[in-house]
């Protein structure tokens, strides 16, 4: 399933325990989250945010190998061990998705150096899921191949060469909910020369109205 691509690009599967601690209320991140450790053979702990004590406790019973969620919630977990004695070795999880904020290097050198997981960020929105996701040595964003991207004038909804910054527009025919040149309000760029299979964003440069987001 081209789906499940960012949960693949991090190994997930049959016999990893996963902690989603995306909201499932009010909020489709979890469910689709849910949806996409379960497609992989993977097992959900849905824990949810909060409860960071539990949280540690469920991962330390359980095993759990994997993670998705914010990345500084994260952060926040590993803190919190680290003051209950627990150093990088003590720590199941090798496998981590993002979203809904940015992921910044010296987390990323956190996660991935010193804990040594391996990870990505994914970049979605409500209406269309995920969108793409990073990978190893590439800019941004390597585009899922279920959508079809287009950088386009905020005002006029003209489509702009490659590279320039504008809205991301976004189409997709998925079934259920297909959406034709849907405007994220979200500005990026695309790249001239793919590091990736399909199309790549090269980066988010903000948003292209007054509304404003403020991590998640």
């Amino acid at each position: 399933d081209l789906l499940l691509a960012p949960f693949k690009y991090i190994g997930l599967g049959r016999g990893d325990r996963v902690l989603n601690t995306f909201m499932y209320h009010l909020t489709p991140a979890g469910i689709l989250l849910d949806e996409g450790i379960r497609g992989c053979g993977a097992t959900v702990l849905p824990t949810g945010p909060g409860s960071t004590e539990l949280q540690i406790m469920m991962m330390m019973a359980l095993g759990a190998t994997g993670y998705v969620g914010q990345p500084s919630y994260l952060m926040t977990i590993l803190d919190k061990a680290q003051e209950m004695g627990m150093g990088p070795e003590a720590i199941p999880i090798k496998k981590a998705l993002f979203s809904a904020e940015p992921y910044t290097p010296s987390q990323q050198q956190r996660f991935e150096g010193e804990y040594g997981m391996k990870t990505t960020s994914a970049y979605g929105t409500a209406d269309l899921g995920f969108l793409g996701y990073t990978m190893a040595g590439v800019q941004g964003f390597c585009l899922m191949d279920s959508i079809y991207m287009q950088i386009c004038n905020p005002e006029t909804g003209e489509i702009l060469p490659d590279g320039e910054i504008g809205e991301i527009v976004v189409t997709t025919f998925n079934k259920s909910y297909p959406l034709i040149r849907f405007g994220t309000g979200d500005l990026g760029a695309l790249a001239a020369a793919p590091q990736c299979d399909g199309q790549q964003l090269l980066g988010l440069y903000g948003r292209s109205g007054d509304a404003i987001k403020v991590r998640g």
